[in-house]
């Protein structure tokens, strides 16, 4: 057998030699010498090399080489089978998650925003200023179940109709609302009335504190809600959420610092006597916390913090970074990071101007790109059935049936499923709660009960639409705050509460009671668990693995490589024609 091989690889040298040769010069070695030199070289090579078994070959009888040529033919097609799997499962591994420090600096922690939603996302004296107050009920839930619900409602008949558009156009003259933008922009809370009083202390040693802070009014997919970022909003006294650009988001240094005293503050008030959205049957408020480039949903999540970005594509490491995926509403262009919330976002309002041919809430940016330009000219607002075809899509968020977890990567072109942020900040939050206020020590913390004595009397009850809603549930309110018009205009460490009428003390104490919220967000724990996403194994181990299973089988090494390599060419420069 080991004959025949010899033969049939002189044969193939001697016509790959013949035909190199230029103007048909003729072999100057006969087949013979060849052959001779070639089965030589081979002998040569078997006795000398550190492969296993070789060294049989040229040693034993026809038998027995034919076993040893069999059993290394066998071993070679062992090693190869081995090396494949091998190489495979390199290929084809997926990254691993584990910790890495349980105990890492809270410098690289990012602050995250607050996004605050009142449940109540119709106001009362909106619908009394527009005259739906005195009207029968049915016209207030046709506005709400119409352009802000999107459910099924009993239809008006042609009298109601008429009555009822003749309500909602002074509704859009009276607060300018063109349809373009979602009802819940000017029917729910204001910011400027709900945050209070916000504190936060940007550096050790100094606290900043707003009240009736004006933050960004942001649409998420549960309303119109108020979105504060401590790092923009509170830096300074002087900062104003109408001044923020592009750039600032991406601006936001990590680093947290643990504990009560260094986290934000925030006086929330609800105002329940505005309450008049009916679908929902609490009061109270819905928070969330996100990235500052990230747009918040009502459950936040995420996991990972990873290291794998330039060794992997984003396939074989399963996730992405900014350079990897944008999506076409979602990028930095408008404000935002990659993460995979944001990403299914985009997959969303893709799949609403799709099949409902109208623009979600959600789908309006504070800063504007060409895009969002385009979508805000070419679509509008969803209401009654679109409102529902758009809940219909949103109740399936996420959906891989409906492919809900890909939309179109502006990088590429072309459409690739959502993968997990590279980079990602996890929040586990704890809540704790406790009575607010205290009816003894209220009246005594200055800073609260001023902020609400204010508030009563110089903005509420000044408007006769907002005053109609507090009077209904706290009947000559507005009497007895202007009792006292003078006090909390100065200083208010100056003011002596026992010197005032009991009634007016209990009636700020009973709206704190019935209103205020105390919400306080901060770090718990001066560590965080570092958690990292590494690769299953490495070049090295792949290398290692390969080299050692070849070993096993043929007792290969690097050294085998050179002595293949010489002898190769001493074989070649044994072959070719010498000048005599």
């Amino acid at each position: 057998m080991v004959d025949k091989l010899f033969v049939l690889l002189t044969y193939t040298i001697r016509y790959i030699y013949a035909g190199v040769r230029k103007r048909g010069k003729t072999m100057k070695k006969s087949t013979p010498a060849l052959f001779n030199t070639v089965e030589d070289n081979f002998k040569k090579y078997c006795e000398s090399t550190t492969l296993h078994g070789f060294q049989y070959i040229p040693r034993t009888g026809k038998i027995w080489r034919s076993l040893w040529s069999a059993t290394i033919l066998l071993a070679i097609g062992l090693a190869f089978y081995l090396l494949y799997q091998n190489v495979k499962e390199y290929t084809t591994s997926a990254p691993i998650t584990t910790i890495n420090d349980t105990a890492a600096s809270l410098a690289d922690v990012y602050f995250p925003s607050v996004s605050i939603c009142n449940v109540n996302q119709m106001r009362k004296s909106v619908l009394k200023r527009s005259g739906f107050i005195e009207e029968d009920i049915k016209y207030r839930k046709y506005l709400i179940n119409y352009y802000m619900e999107g459910s099924q409602s009993e239809s008006l008949t042609t009298t109601d109709e008429k009555k009822f558009y003749e309500l909602l156009g002074r509704l859009e003259k009276n607060y300018n609302w063109n349809k373009s933008e979602p009802l819940g922009s000017i029917t729910t809370q204001k910011c400027e009335d709900m945050i209070v009083q916000a504190s936060w202390k940007p550096e050790v040693g100094q606290v900043v504190t707003k009240y009736n802070y004006k933050a960004t009014r942001f649409v998420t997919d549960y309303g119109v809600c108020c979105r504060l970022f401590p790092q923009l909003d509170l830096k300074s006294e002087n900062t104003a959420s109408e001044t923020f650009v592009l750039q600032d988001y991406f601006d936001i240094k990590p680093g947290v610092r643990s504990g009560d005293l260094n986290g934000l503050r925030l006086h929330l008030d609800v105002e329940g006597f505005e309450y008049a959205f009916f679908p929902r049957e609490s009061v109270g408020f819905v928070l969330s916390l996100a990235d500052a480039r990230d747009r918040p949903v009502v459950s936040q999540t995420g996991l990972i913090d990873g290291y794998l970005a330039n060794q992997y594509p984003p396939q074989r490491r399963n996730c992405y970074t900014d350079k990897d995926f944008q999506p076409e509403f979602y990028n930095p262009g408008t404000g935002f990071r990659y993460q995979i919330s944001n990403c299914m976002y985009d997959a969303m309002v893709h799949k609403i101007l799709e099949n409902c041919t109208c623009r979600p809430t959600f789908a309006k940016f504070v800063i504007t790109t060409q895009e969002t330009m385009e979508l805000d000219k070419n679509y509008k607002a969803c209401f009654g059935d679109r409102l529902l075809c758009v809940k219909k899509w949103t109740d399936k968020w996420g959906g891989e049936e409906d492919n809900l977890d890909r939309t179109v990567n502006l990088l590429t072109g072309k459409e690739e499923q959502c993968l997990q942020a590279c980079d990602v900040q996890t929040d586990n939050i704890f809540i704790s709660s406790s009575q607010y206020p205290s009816q003894y020590t209220f009246p005594d913390r200055m800073d609260a009960f001023c902020s609400i004595v204010t508030k009563v009397r110089d903005r509420i009850c000044k408007d006769e639409y907002r005053k109609y809603s507090f009077e209904s549930q706290f009947p000559n309110g507005c009497l007895t705050y202007n009792r006292y018009p003078n006090i909390c205009k100065v200083s208010s460490a100056e003011i002596d509460t026992s010197s005032l009428d009991k009634d007016f003390v209990d009636a700020v104490v009973k709206y704190a009671s019935d209103n205020f919220v105390v919400v306080k967000i901060f770090v718990g724990d001066p560590y965080y668990t570092q958690i990292v996403r590494s690769e299953k194994i490495s070049i090295t181990q792949m290398l290692g693995n390969a080299g050692g299973l070849i070993g096993l089988c043929l007792g290969f090494s690097v050294m085998s490589l050179v002595e293949m390599f010489y002898f190769t060419i001493t074989s070649c420069i044994n072959l070719c024609p010498r000048k005599k």
